[in-house]
């Protein structure tokens, strides 16, 4: 679980088997598709050497996992994951939430990263569905910012966790279209 955790916040700020059917409840804008299984499987796999996942447990996240980038694309590094998140969506966990991204905001420091909390809090999808958020920023060096925005929620009692990494700052409205049932 301690890995799987690890490998949660090491997406949230560098995200970037086959395209199951994971995630399908989430309906995207059409400025992003799904990723093919190929950059899928190679974006996650850096991700999840480095946290000493075993090559079961990096299968596991890779199938619990939905990767979108831009439409008629194959760069990452604006994109969408989609993942199984370990707990619903709560003060708690955005507490938690809150107190891990500063203990990395510390480490990536010292990797000259700079990292930004914009905004925290809870808020409701659609008048519907209740999500706890957290949005960043981060750069390197010279580089231009890009804003990681991660997102909590539950639907039908299965939890989930929405990374959007852009350069534009892209909400959850702005890429949501809606949730199928």
């Amino acid at each position: 679980m301690k890995k799987l955790l690890l490998l949660s916040a090491l997406l949230i700020l560098t995200t970037s088997s086959g395209q199951t059917n994971f995630g399908k409840e989430f309906i995207f804008s059409k400025e992003f598709a799904d990723a093919d299984n190929n950059l899928k499987v190679s974006s996650y796999a850096d991700a999840s050497l480095e946290t000493g996942l075993t090559y079961k447990e990096r299968q596991e996240v890779i199938n619990k996992s939905r990767l979108l980038i831009k439409s008629n694309s194959n760069d990452t590094s604006e994109n969408i994951g989609v993942m199984e998140s370990f707990a619903p969506p709560s003060w708690e966990m955005l507490d938690f939430l809150k107190s891990n991204f500063l203990k990395a905001q510390q480490m990536l420091i010292k990797k000259g990263i700079y990292a930004e909390l914009i905004d925290s809090g809870v808020k409701t999808f659609k008048g519907k569905y209740t999500y706890v958020y957290i949005e960043s920023k981060t750069s390197m060096y010279n580089e231009t910012p890009r804003f990681t925005n991660t997102y909590f929620l539950s639907i039908k009692k299965k939890y989930f966790q929405i990374v959007i990494n852009t350069f534009n700052d892209l909400k959850l409205e702005d890429v949501l279209v809606g949730i199928t049932k």
